[in-house]
């Protein structure tokens, strides 16, 4: 026999003897252990050389399969597939089942070689994975387990909507997601401080020219006026965030404590297209002058350019309920009455929003008193612990930015969040 062929038939690909030409090579499955190897990457931050944001949950699942018979290309073998039904992933819905298409290391039909496939996908982290089954197409099939699963995060004692500032820093998961505080898309549009490596953080709106008077600019990790600082570092934000003592911001006075300074001619000059209102005002600024309160959100003034008086209800913050009616005054009500009566006598620009009028048949207004928010009496009353959000229909042009007021109130328990039940 020619000795070519017998170290074929020493392989095993044909079947020999002395008297017949040998066989028509087999076209078989490989035969041999097929091992299939799950790595869990966690929480990845790169995957593929493209970053993710942390908290995303990622594994490697791994193919050897050796040929060990065939010299031909057996079936299937350039269509492994891995099949499971924990696929999908944070933000998006969990198929029940998935195919997931293997990529696969060139190789070659020799006897002997390998083939070496992978497939990187993600998993939500409320689901636990407990095995994937392999199956090559020709019937052969494998089976692996996970380990090292992130459990999903702590469900709140209260269950409510991931739709207040609140539900999104409290670090567990209010509405029965599997989802987070700024891993939470429910929680972007409220959490602007989220860092750029979170689901938030990176699906966060690219910077926006213009000046840091938002707190959204003066969160957002970027310059967006050109002046070289940034965020805590930027004299403009100081007002609008809860900076470090170690940075900029925190070696500066805090613009929301100690007296209010008022400047009435300085506020007659004040460009008033250079407040922040909402989107869609129902009415031009109004340059006003304060007459009376009636309680912390509430006051009554003269409207410059018409002579006309107008009873004001401060947007999106609520203070306690003063005595009136035979009622009794609320906790901290009177202290938030006597901060607003201070601002009797002066003057303020009034900006607007959505709606001007509430069921009172009172005017609703963002109330400033210098150039800047950190000069809005809604963020003052907030930040010093006199109020509490209180969003208005179609008025939320502040929602975020309160919210986090009244966050750092409560966090250093100033006003009723520390005299109030």
């Amino acid at each position: 026999m020619d000795r070519r062929l017998l170290l074929l038939c020493s392989l095993g690909a044909f079947a020999c003897d002395s008297r017949r030409e040998p066989n028509p090579p087999p076209v078989i499955v490989p035969t041999g252990k097929v091992e299939l190897t799950v790595t869990a990457l966690g929480q990845a931050l790169e995957v593929g050389g493209r970053a993710v944001p942390v908290g995303r949950i990622f594994h490697r699942v791994t193919l050897r399969l050796r040929n060990r018979r065939s010299l031909a290309e057996p079936a299937g073998y350039e269509q492994f597939k891995l099949i499971t039904d924990l696929t999908g992933g944070p933000h998006r819905p969990a198929p029940e089942s998935a195919t997931l298409p293997m990529a696969c290391a060139p190789g070659t039909v020799a006897a002997g070689a390998e083939r070496v496939c992978e497939v990187v996908f993600e998993t939500a982290s409320d689901r636990q994975p407990m095995r994937l089954d392999y199956d090559s197409g020709d019937g052969v099939t494998a089976q692996a387990s996970f380990v090292g699963i992130q459990p999903p995060p702590p469900v709140c004692p209260t269950r409510s909507a991931e739709d207040t500032f609140a539900a999104c820093t409290d670090g567990c998961n209010n509405d029965g997601d599997p989802y987070q505080d700024c891993d939470d898309s429910d929680c972007c549009t409220l959490r602007q401080d989220c860092p750029t490596t979170s689901y938030c953080g990176a699906n966060a709106p690219e910077c926006i020219a213009g000046p840091e008077i938002r707190y959204s600019s003066c969160t957002d990790a970027c310059d967006n006026e050109g002046d070289g600082y940034l965020d805590c570092g930027d004299l403009d934000c100081c007002g609008l965030l809860d900076c470090a003592a170690d940075t900029y911001c925190g070696t500066q006075p805090d613009p929301f404590s100690g007296t209010i300074v008022f400047d009435d001619v300085a506020v007659g000059r004040i460009d008033p297209t250079t407040l922040l209102a909402g989107p869609n005002p129902c009415r031009a600024p109004a340059l006003v002058e304060v007459v009376r309160t009636r309680d912390g959100d509430t006051l009554e003034v003269l409207v410059l350019s018409t002579g006309q008086e107008e009873a004001i209800r401060l947007i999106g913050a609520d203070t306690p309920e003063i005595a009136h009616t035979g009622q009794p005054a609320q906790c901290y009500g009177n202290e938030a009455r006597d901060f607003t009566r201070q601002f009797v006598g002066h003057r303020l620009w009034l900006t607007f929003d959505g709606d001007c009028v509430d069921p009172f048949d009172r005017t609703l207004a963002y109330a400033y008193y210098g150039p800047d928010t950190t000069k809005m009496l809604e963020r003052q009353l907030l930040r010093r612990g006199y109020a509490r959000p209180l969003p208005f229909p179609d008025t939320a042009a502040f929602e975020a930015q309160f919210a986090a007021d009244q966050a750092v109130a409560q966090s250093r328990g100033l006003g009723l969040h520390q005299a109030c039940p």
